[in-house]
């Protein structure tokens, strides 16, 4: 079943469905891509009976908070119309799941598969909103398997012209590309995108020039606030919408929904995490046994029991 986990302290679209474990486009900066051989990607337990169920409203100890369609993230760990795709064919049969029930889906690929006429024509059917991952053209040695740069920007206008929205996703960011991606964005605007997402690299080890945050490694938040802020002038110049994916920098993003599908029919978000300071808690939220979730955070007892024994609101307001 597609699943949620730690993204629910401030993630207004938290729950993520994958197709498959691992990526076949070996991109370094992922830990995916380490998991499994680049012919040979497993498919997760996340197929296509586990999506219908979902749509049809059947949730599981981590998703039963949610009593509402809310948008799914596909492709939240790996791509779902990666190489191997075109051997399985298991996201083209979700696909045609997304187009019969017309369930709110946030797609976020660097595929140009997704644009061929017979996924397209599907595609077109979906309520669907698009997330083209592409940074620059300088990522070519570091994502050695994925289509060119240039192959995912020619693809927008036609995306834009077959579904709700599309936006860029430039994740991860590196400082070197600043101009980069300041440079695009007009490309971007015609083309038909709606906007762009930007999100700073993680480490998971320490690196000059980059502080501890948490668990992680970043760039300081001052620097990035500099370059974001460059960045999404830009985008306003160009009337493009500019969403912040950086936690730290959250405030300089044109909404609080990130990942663009903010205003939409029928997109509705979690508005109940630590990421809004007026939180709307369901009548689902409020009941016991719905806290389930918060215990992916930590699973060392008695905390995850506590959580199993908690509704929801009571898990959150407690943090």
């Amino acid at each position: 079943m597609p699943q949620c986990g730690s993204h629910i302290l401030w993630c207004d679209i938290p729950i993520r469905f994958d197709t498959y474990r691992g990526c076949s486009y070996g991109c370094l900066y992922c830990r995916e891509h380490k998991k499994c051989r680049a012919n040979n990607i497993p498919e997760t337990n996340e197929g296509i009976k586990a999506l219908k169920n979902f749509i049809e409203g059947k949730r599981t100890h981590d998703t039963k908070w949610c009593d509402w369609n809310i948008p799914l993230q596909w492709g939240g760990i790996s791509d779902p119309f990666q190489l191997y795709e075109l051997v399985k064919r298991l996201s083209y049969e979700c696909l045609k799941a997304f187009a019969e029930s017309y369930y709110p889906v946030i797609i976020t690929t660097k595929s140009t598969l997704i644009s061929r006429w017979d996924y397209l024509s599907i595609l077109s059917q979906c309520n669907a909103v698009v997330q083209i991952s592409m940074a620059s053209e300088k990522y070519k040695g570091l994502e050695p398997y994925a289509p060119s740069f240039r192959d995912r920007l020619r693809q927008l206008a036609m995306l834009s012209c077959n579904v709700k929205r599309v936006i860029v996703r430039t994740q991860p960011y590196i400082r070197p590309i600043k101009r980069d991606v300041i440079a695009n964005i007009k490309r971007y605007k015609d083309s038909g995108v709606h906007g762009l997402i930007v999100s700073t690299i993680s480490l998971t080890s320490k690196r000059q020039g980059f502080v501890r945050h948490g668990d992680m490694w970043l760039y300081p938040e001052s620097q990035m606030y500099e370059d974001y802020s460059e960045i999404r002038q830009a985008c306003h110049e160009n009337k493009l919408k500019f969403y912040c994916a950086d936690g730290r920098l959250r405030y300089l993003s044109d909404s609080p929904t990130c990942c663009g599908c903010d205003n939409m029919d029928g997109f509705k978000p979690n508005t109940a995490n630590l990421n809004h300071s007026k939180r709307v808690y369901t009548e689902k939220m409020q009941e016991i046994g719905t806290g389930e979730v918060f215990g992916n955070i930590s699973r060392r007892e008695p905390y995850y029991s506590q959580c199993k024994q908690s509704s929801y609101m009571t898990c959150l307001e407690n943090l």
